[in-house]
């Protein structure tokens, strides 16, 4: 006949010998965190920048209100000035239409100046986390330190140092590791075996008996299932070395390509400041003619509308500059709140002053 039985069991296995599984698939473990690690860096290094970005931006749009208002005053100027030599005789009256059409225009690129920096300080409240009804004032403007290498030290630096980088790094070791666990199940394992067991017809801890001895297990034959196992994982190795030299091949062209657009950035500032010194003798020069009725109201607003979109320019310079500043730390790996420099007031708008002021 047969027998109704309850068996159980508590075991403890303690490993002496895996093949140097255990090993493996501790150093797995702490590439991936390695790798893991890096990815954390690598987003706090975009958060750094996309930080820089809002508050830059908001330097740059309360600089544009800055030369929306030396639009809306010298607009303001050349009307009353149309209107006296309108009633002189000097000028037509569509002279002084234009200038006051004119006057119009800028007082709205004033106001929509005024609402793109409202704009960028929305931007910058939702980014730090800040009630977006909360008034803010900045009373300092930001710019980022320029690195002192070359294009070759940065590439190395980026290869070093860039997490991304180092994350798939981590990748390759724990797939490397992940081989050599597969591996591992070719080799004799022996392990430490205790048990208890409690066997009876119904539930209950009685009948017990225990077991205690060493297990040696070496499988001989699995039809291939090991090393399917050990290809899968040699696979993955394959796919993280070619992601990474895929990712090594952007990063160098994209520092390269960095490196000189910050180079181009510090001459393009320099441009731009001698562009607005240009034009604003050039607007001097054609206000007298228009003085003298030597000109018309369209010449002047000409050269005048030169000017603004010099200094608009200069603006965009400061901007461009300080991103590709942070844009080659961020590409080396060393972007950090520490490679931001500040200063009170804003810098940007005093650009403006020092361009018209230097010779």
């Amino acid at each position: 006949g047969w027998h109704q039985n309850f068996q159980t069991s508590l075991k403890l296995q303690v490993p002496i010998y895996n093949g140097g599984k255990i090993r493996e698939m501790r150093t797995q473990a702490q590439a991936l965190l390695q790798a893991a690690e890096a990815g954390d860096e690598a987003a706090r290094q975009q958060l750094v920048l996309h930080t820089i970005e809002a508050y830059a931006g908001i330097n740059t749009a309360e600089a544009f209100v800055e030369v929306a208002h030396q639009a809306r005053e010298a607009a303001a100027s050349y009307r009353d000035l149309s209107e006296k030599l309108y009633n002189e005789g000097v000028v037509t009256k569509a002279d002084l239409l234009k200038a006051e059409v004119n006057l119009g225009e800028r007082e709205l690129d004033t106001e929509a100046a005024r609402n793109q920096a409202d704009n960028a300080a929305d931007g910058l409240k939702v980014l730090a986390g800040i009630d977006t009804g909360r008034a803010i004032a900045l009373p300092e403007s930001i710019d980022v330190s320029l690195p002192e290498t070359d294009l070759a030290q940065a590439r190395n630096m980026a290869m070093a140092k860039n997490p991304r980088i180092l994350a798939l790094r981590g990748r390759i070791d724990a797939a490397r590791a992940e081989v050599d666990v597969a591996r591992a199940e070719y080799k004799p394992h022996f392990n430490l075996m205790a048990q208890q067991d409690f066997n009876d017809d119904s539930l209950g801890l009685r009948n017990d008996s225990y077991t205690v001895g060493g297990v040696l297990t070496w499988r001989v034959l699995d039809f291939g299932a090991r090393s399917g196992q050990v290809d899968r994982a040699q696979a993955k190795v394959n796919a993280s070395l070619a992601e990474r030299q895929q990712a090594l091949n952007q990063l160098l062209g994209q520092v390269g390509e960095v490196w000189r657009a910050a180079d181009m950035a510090e001459k393009r500032v320099e441009v731009r400041q001698m562009a607005i010194r240009q034009s604003e003798e050039a607007v001097r020069l054609e206000k007298l003619r228009y003085q003298q009725g030597l000109a018309t109201m369209t010449e002047l607003l000409a050269t005048q509308t030169e000017l603004d979109n010099a200094r608009a320019e200069l603006i965009k310079a400061h901007f461009q500059r300080t991103m590709q500043r942070a844009a080659l730390w961020l590409a080396m790996g060393e972007l950090a709140p520490d490679r931001v420099t500040n200063e009170p007031g804003n810098a940007v708008a005093a650009a403006l002053t020092t361009a018209s002021t230097t010779d």
